[in-house]
């Protein structure tokens, strides 16, 4: 059962991203809102697909995750928007950003 739960878990995550990946060229072409808002947008849609779950693990065994989980988890978020708003930032002004 675990086992189903991790492939349907990774065959969900592929999903959200391929299908963000598809909106946010979408919304490039069609809007002039800036690469880093879509990909904040993106990563918001994301958790409110994937916190339900985590929160219902927490509610079902509450010793599953303890505090350092919780800040590792989210200084992994804070840094993947962090790159993501660097690569942006580097890609529209070019090689190096704003210098």
């Amino acid at each position: 059962m675990i086992k189903f739960g991790a492939i349907l878990s990774a065959i969900g995550c592929g999903l959200t991203f391929s299908i963000n990946s598809v909106d946010i060229h979408q919304h490039l072409t069609n809007t002039k809102v800036t690469p880093t808002e879509l990909s904040i947008d993106g990563n918001f849609g994301n958790g409110l697909l994937f916190v339900p779950f985590f929160i219902y693990k927490v509610v079902s065994d509450p010793s599953t995750y303890s505090l350092s989980d919780y800040f590792y988890i989210n200084l992994h978020v804070f840094s993947v928007v962090g790159a993501g708003c660097a690569i942006s930032a580097a890609l529209k002004f070019g090689k190096a950003g704003p210098v």
